[in-house]
């Protein structure tokens, strides 16, 4: 393995865990009801814009509302997108606290002089919020989908993570949890994939589609990273 001059991680299930089910559930079922739409229709609409928003089709979240809601024949009022947002972002507060050993890895990291990156795909919520939280002091050029105007595993968002950087992609290493198919991704465009797959999350992890298949390197917690810094694989 050539030497690494930058980690580049996925957001979720990499360096946040995911909340339990029902709390996602939860947060979906109040915008519906600030949004006065009926949840079953309204959580069915919003799932299957996730590309869309994703990609950065809708300008901010407040536009992706604002489309599900013309979806549905209803018309909402500058408040209730309001209380809608107010309950998204509230959520990804809640969610975006750093795994256990994220903060410790970054600052190993830093004091051996490599550079830390992100590629996310997620929505507009996400960079929204990305100043409040423990990782932006630590993530120098995180790259959020929808502000890239595309999306995981296209070659072109993990180019735009390695030239914000200035480092070659050869010279990088990626930790994802195998989500839209990152890790062979990142190896497309040249970079090093890692799977990360922590055992409490080993069940769920295990059931995408690219993790069952993978047949390289895995580590089951973030402090592994500077093994494989040090030592390879």
């Amino acid at each position: 393995m050539q030497q690494m001059q930058a980690v580049i991680f996925d957001l979720f299930g990499t360096l946040v865990d995911y909340l339990p089910a029902e709390e996602y559930d939860r947060a979906f079922r109040a915008v519906a009801g600030a949004l006065e739409l009926p949840y079953a229709e309204f959580r069915a609409i919003w799932s299957a814009t996730l590309l869309e928003r994703d990609s950065g089709k809708f300008s901010s979240v407040e536009g992706a509302f604002q489309h599900v809601c013309r979806q549905l024949g209803r018309t909402p009022t500058p408040a209730q997108i309001e209380e809608a947002v107010r309950i998204r972002l509230a959520i990804y507060r809640r969610n975006l606290v750093p795994r256990d050993g994220a903060v410790e890895l970054f600052g190993h990291l830093r004091s051996r002089g490599l550079r830390i990156g992100l590629v996310s795909n997620c929505s507009h919520e996400i960079p929204r919020i990305w100043s409040e939280t423990a990782f932006h002091p630590f993530i120098e050029e995180p790259v959020f989908s929808p502000e890239a105007g595309t999306s995981k595993p296209d070659a072109r968002i993990y180019r735009l993570a390695c030239d914000r950087l200035g480092i070659a992609p050869e010279r990088c290493l990626y930790i994802g949890d195998g989500s839209s198919h990152e890790l062979a991704g990142a190896q497309r465009v040249g970079m090093t994939s890692v799977l990360i797959c922590t055992p409490y999350e080993r069940e769920s992890v295990m059931q995408k589609e690219e993790p069952c298949e993978w047949q390289g390197p895995i580590i089951e917690h973030l402090a592994e990273v500077i093994q494989i810094l040090d030592f390879g694989f």
